[in-house]
């Protein structure tokens, strides 16, 4: 996706990759310092869950702010961690710091984004990864085996005449749906920050017509003639108050139109 292709002005574009790569560097580190907790050996599935959700999290924020390399990096990361999960890929002496130095690799793109040369570390990072699960890795086309929920147990009733305890219920989700869950609370969040952007500049518009307000005020109360200020001082806040009115209504209408779009 180009910028132009996006729905934000460039200052908002702007502002959105730089709290993106604050978010991201904060992210990719949480994964290593999962993975060195546990020395050369196998994170846990919890904490392999954890750095799944972080990497999953951080491949829709990358697509909402116009960051194509990031979505395919944090994608097959996200790959290769299920892949530890499955067992399907196995964890060997070395793979605790191959993950470091891709997520290293990834947080050098994010200093060097829109750099010439960049490229070139993506192209690293992808072989990086993709050398962790190739000789393992399945078809694309195959995926993985869906295993059925075992049955629900028939409960007998008690010999007291007490209730029966409910039978555990399942729900199945299509994995499609997750990602589109984890995708939109991405956005969500970029939205949620665009919006406070809105309501903090209101604030200080606010403000400001508060002070324009209270020169006014200051001029009508003023009991003598020479107290009255003067007309250049009159002259400017009228172009004040004309400016803030238009920021205002500018704002307003930005503000309701990104609600809308929620």
């Amino acid at each position: 996706m180009s910028d132009g292709e996006l729905d934000f002005d460039d200052d908002e574009l702007a502002m959105l990759r730089d709290l993106f790569r604050a978010e991201a560097q904060e992210a990719l580190e949480q994964v290593t310092t999962r993975v060195l907790a546990g020395g050369s050996a196998k994170p846990s599935a919890e904490a392999l869950t954890e750095m799944m959700r972080v990497t999953h999290t951080l491949k829709g924020a990358a697509g909402t702010v116009g960051v194509p390399a990031m979505v395919d990096l944090s994608h097959r990361l996200e790959s290769a961690l299920a892949g530890f999960g499955r067992d399907t890929v196995p964890w060997t002496p070395a793979t605790a710091d191959l993950i470091v130095e891709i997520a290293d690799g990834m947080r050098s793109y994010l200093d060097h984004f829109g750099v010439p040369g960049a490229d070139a570390l993506v192209e690293k990072i992808r072989d990086q990864i993709d050398g962790i699960v190739r000789p393992f890795r399945r078809a694309e086309s195959i995926p993985p085996p869906f295993v059925e929920p075992p049955p629900e147990p028939v409960l007998e009733p008690t010999a007291d005449g007490a209730p029966a305890p409910e039978p555990k219920s399942y729900l199945r989700v299509e994995p499609e749906r997750i990602d589109d869950l984890m995708s939109s609370a991405g956005e969500l969040l970029f939205d949620r920050t665009r919006i406070e952007r809105r309501v903090q500049l209101l604030r200080t518009l606010s403000r400001d017509l508060a002070r324009t307000r209270q020169t006014f005020h200051d001029a009508l109360g003023a009991p003598q003639a020479s107290a009255l200020p003067g007309r250049a001082t009159l002259v400017a806040a009228e172009g004040e108050l004309a400016g803030q009115a238009a920021l205002l209504s500018q704002t307003t209408a930005a503000l309701l139109d990104e609600i809308e779009a929620l």
